[in-house]
């Protein structure tokens, strides 16, 4: 009963969203072209944050000045915490976690 439910819904889900987001191959590159320059303002945005990001990263390094080059953690698409950047180094220096810093 649960697999003929979640078949069902599956066709239905099909169903819906080729009805009303009507997108076949054509219309699909068509959609992809208009988004673009969307992607590619997000992904100069990225860039520059990186780029300031990777300045402070090297600004945090100097002054604490404990032999490690230190980065910003990230897991999950967000920033975690801040730690050492090279693997071999975190016994040394773990992970500092975001809870710690806020």
């Amino acid at each position: 009963m649960d697999y003929l439910f979640c078949y069902d819904f599956l066709i239905i889900t099909k169903v819906y969203y080729s009805n009303h987001l009507n997108l076949d191959m054509m219309s699909k590159r068509d959609l992809v072209n208009e988004l673009k320059p969307f992607w590619k303002k997000r992904r100069k945005l990225e860039t520059k944050f990186r780029e300031a990001e990777l300045k402070i990263e090297e600004e945090m390094t100097k002054k604490l000045n404990v032999g490690i080059d230190l980065e910003f953690f990230f897991c999950d698409e967000g920033c975690v915490g801040i730690g050492a950047s090279d693997f071999s180094e975190r016994k040394r220096f773990p992970l500092i976690h975001d809870s710690e810093l806020d």
